[in-house]
């Protein structure tokens, strides 16, 4: 993903993300590393999207690498939610079944 996440993109994400976790996949790998904006609203859709799939048996992970967004989910109580990766393939790695 790049550019925004925000109230106007959320709905948008929330789509696509229940998408790919209707198709029952056994992971999901959400790349943020191109974002220049993280707001509440998308924020909160990942929380969402993030709890399905755990109850799917699905694991999700983010890949993130801005300290400053990595700080707003040390803020919020959001950085153990879910496991966080530098890259598309230490995810890829780790999420393994």
């Amino acid at each position: 993903m790049a550019g925004e996440l925000d109230s106007y993109t959320a709905p948008e994400l929330a789509r696509t993300l229940r998408e790919q976790l209707d198709s029952s996949p056994s992971m999901v790998i959400v790349d943020l590393v191109g974002l220049d904006f993280l707001d509440p609203a998308s924020l909160s859709v990942l929380v969402k999207a993030s709890k399905q799939a755990r109850s799917r048996n699905i694991s999700f992970s983010l890949v993130l690498i801005s300290e400053r967004f990595l700080k707003i989910l040390e803020q919020t109580g959001l950085r153990g939610a879910f496991p966080i990766y530098s890259s598309a393939s230490e995810a890829f790695t780790a999420e393994e079944p």
